[in-house]
């Protein structure tokens, strides 16, 4: 990973799926499912709670094919 002024540039790594809870912090799961993205095979528990700041977020990511 690299992380400059005003971007973030994240390689591929080893990683490969899991499951996440995030505790209801819904910074956490948006976090993870963009992980995801990338690594595949993440589950996130508690998912609805990206509702408290993105109601959206998942219909987002399913109607760009993301999800």
């Amino acid at each position: 990973m690299q992380v400059c002024k005003d971007e973030i540039t994240i390689r591929p790594s080893s990683l490969h799926g899991g499951t996440i809870d995030p505790q209801n912090d819904h910074r956490t799961a948006m976090s993870f499912a963009v992980l995801g993205l990338g690594i595949g095979d993440v589950t996130i528990r508690q998912a609805d709670c990206v509702n408290k700041s993105f109601p959206g977020f998942w219909d987002h990511l399913a109607g760009a094919g993301l999800v």
